[in-house]
């Protein structure tokens, strides 16, 4: 029968094999029973939790943290890429403090993964790891990116509205450096990437997708009227057809899709429509007063439907001038009018009824300066995104995998 000493040693020639690349960090199955025992009895391996040991020293006396802290972050690497393969990261101050070799040990390393299930994972001295869980935006057709920045503001809304700890954790929100509001996505790229506790990810998952996928749609449709004229002296202008309480939103996605605001408010403009001129006496008389009651700075605009209200327009003082539901031709004989008659003063024109994508492009070579689309707001329909959530057995039994598919509101 083999000495004490013998068998030792034979534990130990297993361990050296098994350290010979310079590893400190060893799986217990690794090791048969009998050698992982013999060698935590005589103090050559520690263990750091269930299925997971380091090397150690005989020598080390106990609450000695020198070996832990010599192996730590080995032990982070694989123990995440155990768990979590390759997907998973760390976040980026602790990115930047690994590879610049700071030595210092935080107390506790926030792992990045979509199978995190947001656990906090007891270490040695104190030390821990919290894996949280990521969720993901994916764009599942061509599209034009807006609202991304209204994620974050969600969550904070929600940490107002609920006092339990859970919502009140860290979280982010990450999107690669190319993909902002306004950039164009193609199927299967990822918008932004929300990291959070799973109560409130879930909580928030189908507000969040309501507001990107119509803010989103909006400037996926806005792109392809102001891509339509390209090349012409016109622009696209949005209206105030909009959802109530979301106007500021909406007209921030015209932008993102390369559209032009008009109006926010009544008060930001003055616009004499034909109600206006049926109720206040006609176009001479409502035109007069608006141009004497008129904010500083605020341009007086007059709605036409004929060439004769047109010329009354211009006569009594219009502005800006808006051809409402004409023809191509006959506002492009508008225009020509306009300017033959007014020499060396611009007088802004804008055409707006009954203009789709089919025939925008008719209208911005009448040489009009502005092209008001409706259907920008009220019309647009919502981006198809998806948000993804994908979980593994954890140490609680929770198993989700679930996807999120963005098909309206």
């Amino acid at each position: 029968m083999a000495a004490p000493n013998e068998k030792l040693a034979a534990s130990l020639s297993i361990l050296q094999g098994l350290q010979k690349d310079g590893r400190h960090v060893f799986q217990s199955s690794e090791l048969s029973r009998v050698h992982r025992d013999r060698l935590l009895k005589h103090g050559f391996l520690l263990s750091v939790m269930k299925g997971w040991l380091i090397s150690s020293s005989p020598g080390a006396q106990t609450g000695d943290s020198t070996p832990w802290f010599a192996s730590f972050w080995e032990f982070c690497a694989q123990y995440c890429k155990k768990r979590f393969g390759e997907d998973w990261h760390l976040s980026p101050e602790q990115s930047l403090l690994v590879h610049a070799e700071n030595t210092t040990i935080p107390s506790q390393v926030i792992v990045y993964s979509p199978k995190g299930h947001n656990n906090t994972i007891k270490l040695l001295f104190r030390t821990s790891l919290y894996d949280l869980k990521e969720q993901q935006l994916i764009a599942r057709e061509d599209l034009v990116v807006a609202g991304l920045g209204a994620i974050p503001r969600f969550f904070e809304i929600y940490a107002r509205l609920d006092a339990r700890p859970e919502a009140q954790t860290r979280f982010e929100v990450v999107s690669h450096p190319e993909m902002f509001d306004g950039v164009r996505a193609h199927p299967g790229q990822v918008l932004a990437v929300i990291r959070h506790n799973a109560r409130v990810l879930l909580s928030c998952e189908r507000v969040i997708l309501n507001l990107l996928q119509h803010m989103s749609g909006i400037a996926t449709l806005t792109r392809k009227y102001a891509d339509t004229i390209q090349g012409t002296h016109a622009r696209v202008l949005d209206t105030r057809k909009t959802v109530p309480g979301m106007r500021a939103l909406e007209k921030y996605a015209v932008l993102c899709g390369g559209g032009t605001n008009h109006r926010i408010d009544l008060a930001s403009g003055i616009l004499i429509k034909n109600n206006h001129i049926s109720l206040g006496g006609g176009i001479a008389a409502v035109l007069k007063r608006a141009l004497s009651e008129r904010q500083p700075g605020q341009r007086v605009q007059v709605e036409v439907r004929t060439p004769q209200e047109l010329d009354e327009a211009l006569t009594h003082g219009a502005e800006a001038i808006l051809l409402d539901n004409m023809t191509a031709k006959e506002v492009k004989r508008s225009v020509e009018h306009i300017k033959s008659s007014q020499p060396g003063r611009w007088i802004p024109t804008e055409a707006s009824g009954g203009i789709v994508l089919d025939n925008i492009r008719a209208y911005a070579e009448t040489g009009v300066d502005f092209i008001s689309v409706g259907a920008l707001t009220h019309s647009a329909r919502a981006a198809d995104i998806s948000m993804s959530i994908s979980a593994e057995p954890g140490q609680e039994g929770i198993k989700f995998n679930r996807e999120f598919h963005g098909e309206g509101l």
